[in-house]
């Protein structure tokens, strides 16, 4: 695990998971105060 290749997909793959929870999240934030 200490490999470059599977440390950077593991990084990309935390980025790609916590950039999907937030679109919804900001999203759900954002709605009511717009509203």
């Amino acid at each position: 695990m200490s490999s470059p290749t599977s440390k950077g997909l593991l990084l990309g793959l935390v980025g790609v998971t916590i950039f999907a929870l937030t679109l919804p999240m900001t999203r759900l934030a954002v709605g009511p105060v717009d509203a």
